[in-house]
């Protein structure tokens, strides 16, 4: 029995940490390895860890100063000695016959790569007929757009990988947004054959504090360096028939930026962002390409980029605010240190 080796980021995950680890220990899948990187945690994740640490043999804890994700999963990375590698993050959780079920696709398909779906949502399976597929990389060219457009290639979570070839991948600090994607496109270089499997065993739990729910106005040129990733990818594994697809993703993801840009920003600042990403050729071109209907996109996502076409700023930014209360709320239910913050 091969062993995989899960690697578990963790940074002030006090209230959450138990849950993920627990349900890892509980798999049914026995040969594995916990690694956890406790991200210079300032609260008491590590005092969690040590207690579920006593009593876990195959569980290590290294602890670490801050370095965001990406980097504590490198750590882990380089500490794995599995034959296989999982990702899991620490407010998420995991069915227990997911390693089992990810181990038995990979090795009856003599796949290099499992990929399933997520629940709560945050991941779509691609195909519609709803069965497993095993594809050779040089058939991608086919199935892209509907692997993108689903963002089947954008996570590392609910996926089992060969350690030595993850271990020729890194996960890019300097990328706020979207290292899962480029480790993907990292190890996809390197391998012949990708299996996708309908198993939905694997809880997001969506994070208010997360970086996909914070602003930084770096992630607007983030998104172009995410596209100029994807088109570089596609060029060297032979897939022609993608630009639509790159292009409709694109347009996606910035509305997604000026969504985090209303909801975070001082309204003065969100006002002058969203008429220069207005002014830019090529957000302007797409959006004139592209109806709302392509994007394929939920209503909430579909009123944004009818307003923004319309030009309609100032309801933008009072949603974007309405936004940000009910953000604001979950984020003290999650942190109650943060109430005495907003009292202030």
């Amino acid at each position: 029995m091969n062993k995989v080796s899960v690697i578990i980021p963790a940074y002030n995950s006090e209230k959450t940490i138990k849950r993920c680890v627990n349900s890892v220990i509980s798999q049914t899948y026995p040969e594995l390895e916990i690694i956890i990187i406790n991200d210079g945690s300032t609260d008491s994740t590590r005092d969690a860890i040590e207690e579920i640490e006593g009593k876990e043999k195959r569980l290590r804890c290294i602890t670490q100063k801050n370095k965001g994700a990406a980097e504590a999963r490198n750590t882990g990375l380089s500490m794995a000695t599995g034959e296989y590698v999982a990702f899991i993050d620490s407010d998420d959780y995991i069915s227990k016959e997911l390693i089992s079920e990810l181990v038995k696709s990979l090795e009856s398909t003599s796949a290099d790569i499992v990929i399933s779906t997520l629940l709560a949502d945050a991941q779509y399976y691609p195909f519609t007929d709803n069965k497993s597929r095993t594809l050779k990389t040089a058939e991608l060219d086919n199935y892209f757009s509907e692997l993108y457009l689903s963002y089947s290639l954008n996570s590392v979570w609910g996926n089992l990988y060969k350690k030595d070839i993850a271990q020729n991948c890194t996960f890019f600090r300097k990328l706020r947004i979207g290292e899962d994607l480029t480790f993907n496109y990292q190890y996809i270089e390197k391998i012949n054959k990708i299996t996708f499997v309908p198993i939905q065993g694997y809880h997001y739990i969506a994070n208010v504090m997360s970086a996909t729910h914070t602003f930084s106005i770096s992630d607007f040129e983030q998104q172009k360096e995410i596209r100029n990733y994807t088109q570089d990818f596609c060029k060297k594994v032979k897939v022609k028939n993608s630009q639509s697809a790159i292009d409709i993703m694109y347009v996606r993801n910035i509305l997604d930026e000026i969504i985090n840009t209303i909801t975070y920003s001082p309204t003065q600042t969100a006002y002058k962002i969203i008429r220069k990403i207005r002014n830019e050729d090529l957000v302007d071109s797409l959006l004139k390409k592209h109806s709302v209907s392509e994007l394929k996109m939920d209503t909430k996502r579909n009123l944004m980029v009818s307003l923004y076409k319309r030009k309609v700023y100032s309801l933008m930014i009072a949603i974007g605010k309405i936004n940000y209360l009910r953000n604001r709320i979950k984020r003290m239910k999650l942190d109650p240190r943060l109430q005495s913050k907003c009292n202030t």
